[in-house]
């Protein structure tokens, strides 16, 4: 498993290695490169972002003052709604009877509707919708101060934690630049994002973040096998690319930049659709599509993965060394017990012909045990790998399969985790560390939370 660069390639292709691409690089090429880079707007909004962010690099007391001020007013706001909620209450109770003039002794009681619409009680619910609206809308909902994030080129998600954190101190950024434009006298005026540019930035966020989720759930590998999850994964994704009718035409070009080059970054093989499949409370999901660009069904792929690795030789030749084994006794067993061995020899024949009778001429073991795990209707499966270790001797040859293929992990960020820790072990002060202390060090770095408790 590694990136798509063409040395890379080509050296798996020459050493005869099978290669897979990793789904991280893909995901970042797909979002950086021909995605966001190509998309009309997107490259100046996130250009301008970053320039702000690097303005106000140095005014982070600033900008904490300012998100706080921002607060208070809004939760003093809210306190005031709060206390006029007792008078608005009594007001309600005293509008909920009214008498009709025509029959001043029978009281007539008035619409649901028609009393809240009147009542002082719906002018404070609008404020208060109006006013959690605009902080939504404008900046973090929460208490807590965010410092402002820089992107980094290599690392697509931090484009989408550069627009949190501005998003969540819209309020205090637009307080700060004003103010430095008032007292210096800079151009700060041209940093200021307009409402069109700001609901652009909520828009990359939102879509981003669903990409996102998904990158983190693969990212587990370290812990859980993740090859699996590779077709569900990119299912999702052509999902969140579909045509929606309240999409701007930035969101509508994004997308179809990114359904272009979906089968070149991601594209569909053999090992994930397999993997796909041996992951039994994932067979009743429609893949249909994804063997079809194969050219093959669930059974057939199953089989051919199954010869591919030449598993099931490896079980034909177990089963007939055991029989060999059976039928071969010692010259010793033959000359003290030969009429025991008559009758072990008339079971065995027996055996064998009541095992394979039942077998359909058009069908071998194999395909038997394939239907059968096929047609399994598993609900849930928490650990993939505990379910494989539970039912080994029930699919046997499949299981087999399933412990190659399984343990592949869908993308190679683990692995370039551990290069990085590694290399911030070995600096410049530590050059001369052990190979075995630095994989202890390395261990205990991993394995932190097990020591801790």
């Amino acid at each position: 498993v590694s990136d798509q660069g063409s040395n890379i390639v080509s050296a798996w292709k020459k050493s005869k290695i099978i290669y897979l691409p990793c789904i991280a690089h893909g995901l970042h090429n797909l979002v950086m490169a021909d995605s966001l880079s190509k998309a009309y707007d997107v490259p100046e909004l996130l250009k301008k972002v970053q320039t702000i962010i690097s303005t106000l690099r140095y005014r982070h007391e600033e900008l904490e003052n300012e998100f706080h001020k921002s607060n208070q007013i809004i939760n003093a706001a809210v306190f005031e709604i709060i206390n006029n909620c007792g008078q608005c209450l009594d007001a309600e109770e005293k509008m909920s009877m009214t008498y009709d003039d025509s029959d001043e002794e029978t009281p007539r009681k008035k619409g649901k509707n028609d009393l809240f619409e009147t009542s002082p009680l719906n002018e404070v619910t609008t404020a208060s919708k109006t006013l959690l609206i605009g902080k939504t809308t404008i900046g973090n909902t929460s208490q807590t101060y965010k410092p402002l994030k820089k992107r980094i080129k290599t690392r697509w998600n931090t484009i989408l934690v550069m627009l949190r954190s501005f998003i969540d101190n819209g309020d205090a950024i637009k307080s700060v630049l004003d103010r430095l434009e008032r007292l210096e006298r800079s151009n700060c005026d041209t940093l200021q994002l307009s409402p069109n540019e700001f609901e652009m930035s909520q828009e990359l966020v939102s879509f981003l973040k669903i990409i996102e989720d998904s990158t983190k759930l693969l990212s587990s590998s370290i812990k859980y096998p993740s090859m699996n999850l590779y077709i569900l994964f990119r299912r999702d994704i052509e999902e969140h690319l579909k045509d929606a009718m309240d999409d701007s035409d930035m969101l509508g070009e994004l997308k179809q930049l990114m359904s272009n080059s979906l089968d070149k970054r991601m594209p569909i093989n053999e090992i994930n659709v397999t993997a796909f499949l041996l992951d039994p409370s994932q067979l009743r999901i429609n893949i249909e599509k994804y063997l079809y660009q194969l050219n093959k069904s669930k059974e057939t792929l199953l089989v051919h993965m199954i010869n591919k690795f030449k598993l099931n030789e490896i079980e034909t030749l177990s089963q007939q060394n055991d029989i060999k084994r059976a039928v071969t006794p010692s010259k010793t067993r033959i000359s003290e017990r030969d009429n025991e061995e008559k009758i072990d020899l008339k079971k065995l024949k027996r055996s064998l012909i009541e095992k394979y009778s039942e077998i359909d001429d058009n069908e071998t073991p194999l395909q038997t045990e394939i239907t059968n795990y096929l047609s399994l209707n598993v609900k849930s499966v928490d650990d993939v790998l505990y379910w494989w270790k539970n039912n080994k001797h029930t699919y046997k040859t499949v299981a087999k399969l399933a412990q190659i293929i399984l343990g592949i992990p869908a993308t190679s960020s683990p692995a370039e985790e551990i290069f990085s820790t590694t290399g911030l072990i070995l600096s410049a002060k530590r050059v001369s560390l052990g190979p075995e202390n630095l994989g202890k060090i390395q261990y205990i770095h991993d394995n932190y939370s097990m020591f801790k408790d």
